[in-house]
């Protein structure tokens, strides 16, 4: 059977500074991302959540006109 080196699990001093400057890069990656696209993200919510509430409200009036025109008919057909 081989003797396999492995590397321990313990933290050395040029570990932490790698580790602290990639920690760094994904936040400043993360901020970066945040700036670009959170206003776009929250622009396309807003507008998007407009356009379901006016497509509802044109629905409902739509409804709301057919209803009455076919009571309408029926009240002349019937008298």
């Amino acid at each position: 059977m081989r003797n396999i080196e492995t590397r321990s699990n313990k933290i050395g001093p040029d570990d932490e500074g790698l580790n602290q400057m990639l920690t760094e890069a994904a936040w400043k990656n993360a901020e970066h991302v945040l700036r670009q696209w959170l206003p776009a993200l929250i622009a396309w919510r807003v507008t998007s959540h407009r356009a379901s509430l006016i497509t509802w409200r044109q629905r409902s009036c739509c409804a709301l006109l057919r209803k009455t025109s076919r009571t309408k008919r029926r009240r002349f057909t019937d008298g």
